[in-house]
């Protein structure tokens, strides 16, 4: 009996503590492959994911790949947000193995069509926060206010910004969310609200014109 206790105990020790993945943890801003060291997770909520971001600002592209620790909420997620001449998005996968390697994530498609929607727009680069009188014609599935701050630390260096703009459904759900890497920490906070939103007057108009030509036309 007490053989069996001692090889069960230790078991049942894991089952009741959890268990962390082991993932690879590393960064690069010049495309979707990086390689770093293997690094346990923080929690057993924690799968191993790759984040791939694109911005784009006029003729301006800068890109992010990230591989690390994330909620499993996260995986699958396609987010999009648009701002003055521009658009941000991100997309995560995941995978569930010790080690493993995601799959290279597929950015949302950028869609120019004006979906009759607008909300406030503005960038900054110094605090979480921006105000504006602007605002932005919404395209594609954008469909909801966001507004986003990002506070990140790396050693004795901080950012600060804040994003303002239409999002996706897809971003909405990603949420606030954290990550902590070595000595680099990234803080984001996310609200998506209707309240902001404004509808075009004269893209509704145009909307019930076609609706009621092609009434008259059956």
């Amino acid at each position: 009996m007490r053989s069996v206790l001692a090889v069960v105990c230790p078991f049942l020790g894991l089952i009741t503590s959890g268990y962390s993945l082991i993932c690879t943890h590393c960064s690069s801003d010049v495309g979707p492959l990086c390689f770093g060291t293997s690094v346990p997770c923080n929690s057993t909520k924690h799968v191993c994911t790759s984040l791939y971001q694109v911005t784009t600002v006029g003729s301006e592209e800068s890109m992010k790949f990230v591989r690390s620790c994330e909620e499993r909420r996260l995986c699958g997620k396609l987010g999009i947000i648009g701002i003055n001449d521009g658009k941000y998005r991100i997309s995560i996968t995941c995978c569930e193995s010790d080690r493993c390697t995601p799959s290279i994530p597929t950015l949302p498609p950028i869609t120019s069509y004006e979906n009759g929607l607008s909300c406030p727009t503005c960038i900054s680069y110094a605090s979480t926060d921006c105000s504006t009188n602007d605002r932005l014609n919404c395209t594609g599935d954008e469909k909801h206010c966001v507004t986003e701050s990002t506070e990140a630390t790396d050693g004795s260096e901080s950012f600060k910004s804040a994003v303002r703009g239409c999002a996706n459904e897809g971003y909405c759900e990603m949420g606030n969310r954290s990550f902590q890497s070595g000595s680099t920490k990234l803080k984001v906070e996310v609200t998506c609200n209707r309240t902001d939103m404004k509808v075009n007057s004269a893209l509704t108009l145009l909307g019930f014109a076609i609706v009621s030509i092609l009434y008259v036309i059956k």
